[in-house]
């Protein structure tokens, strides 16, 4: 029988967000990770963002979000009760997203361009080919220390 390589969407981001913390330490970057569930196993609402990052003085936000290249990741601009993939509070709370398309590298897009773009569209979701044109694929933090 063909065992089945299903990976589970938590387990792809948990894997994300271990692959961010090594480019982190390899960077030299300190960093500091929210705990997202609270005491009681609920999901904490006072989140600033998935990771703060300290670069050359500056506080840095950044959203990790990971899906496959096939799908988009849903958003809204204003808080609208609705359950989005990049929800509103993460949007405002962030200084860059950064967008995983697998099997592609990760995209940064910072949150004025993001913005930016997103008020142009009719479309409440962002796809590998939109993130690419507005961002840029990393496969490292280096860039980052240039930004501050």
């Amino acid at each position: 029988m063909k065992k089945s390589k299903f990976i589970s969407g938590a387990t792809e981001g948990k894997l994300f967000e271990e692959k961010f913390d090594a480019w982190c330490f390899k960077a030299n970057i300190p960093f500091e990770t929210d705990n997202i569930l609270s005491p009681g196993k609920r999901r904490r609402k006072d989140l600033k963002c998935d990771r703060k990052l300290m670069v050359n003085g500056y506080d840095v936000y950044i959203e990790l979000k990971t899906t496959t290249v096939k799908q988009s990741l849903d958003y809204s601009l204003y808080e609208d009760g609705i359950s989005h993939k990049i929800k509103f509070h993460q949007i405002a709370r962030c200084d860059w997203l950064i967008l995983e398309f697998r099997p592609n590298k990760p995209i940064a897009i910072s949150k004025m361009q993001f913005l930016g773009w997103a008020c142009q569209q009719k479309k409440h979701s962002i796809n590998y080919k939109d993130a690419l044109s507005i961002g840029r694929v990393i496969d490292d933090l280096e860039w980052l220390k240039g930004e501050y």
